[in-house]
């Protein structure tokens, strides 16, 4: 026999939060850390596809172009992503991907991710001098192209983040970029410097709400 929910049970359970980061266009100077990784099709083969590497977000998503290139079948997830000044958009389908490391046989990852439009502006926005991350030059980097402003077709969140990062890093100092070691390869993020007053990468909460009726068909 189905379960009764009060009213305020409904509501609790309309209101599923998700935090994540969003882009937008400002003059910090910084940069968003990206990675190459190999995404499984529909037929098991594995595909390049680069990707972002967001600590800050609870939840995996990918562009809408890249799902279609994969063949995967898509879930029914209607969701509501509002952020910063209440501006809203909307997902309405999830797809299960599993992911690993290039020229590697593992660790497989299987993840759910939410599938939308685009995930962000190109990143980095504007392309950076390479000369400026010489002494990065011997390191295998996980995105070897990671200076030159390029899409990017997943976000990868805060639950797997965890396992992708090994520990080891290259500091300097603190208006300068860091080197992080991930199962990937290594990647590049923190300040940089820029002529342009067009490079940001700006990180806000934004909240998501799962549909009441989704919610209800989980009892």
């Amino acid at each position: 026999m189905p379960k009764l929910l009060s009213s305020a049970s409904k509501a609790a359970l309309s209101q599923e939060v998700v935090s994540t980061n969003l882009f937008a266009k400002h003059k910090n100077k910084a940069l968003l850390s990206t990675a190459l990784i190999n995404v499984q099709d529909a037929w098991g083969n594995f595909h390049v596809i680069r990707a972002v590497i967001d600590s800050g977000s609870e939840s995996h998503f990918i562009s809408k172009s890249c799902f279609n290139k994969l063949g995967l079948s898509k879930f029914f997830l209607p969701i509501q992503l509002c952020g910063i000044g209440k501006n809203i958009s909307k997902g309405s389908h999830g797809v299960r991907c599993n992911i690993k490391p290039i020229g590697k046989s593992d660790p497989i990852y299987s993840l759910e991710f939410i599938i939308l439009n685009e995930i962000s502006d190109n990143l980095p926005i504007n392309s950076l001098p390479v000369e400026q991350f010489s002494k990065f030059s011997q390191l295998p980097l996980a995105d070897p192209n990671f200076h030159l402003s390029k899409p990017v077709d997943i976000l990868l969140g805060a639950d797997i983040y965890g396992f992708l990062i090994t520990g080891n890093k290259l500091l300097s100092d603190q208006d300068q970029p860091v080197a992080l070691e991930t199962i990937f390869g290594w990647i590049i993020t923190g300040r940089v410097k820029t002529s342009s007053v067009s490079l940001s990468v700006n990180s806000y909460f934004l909240t998501s709400y799962a549909s009441l009726d989704q919610s209800l068909q989980r009892f």
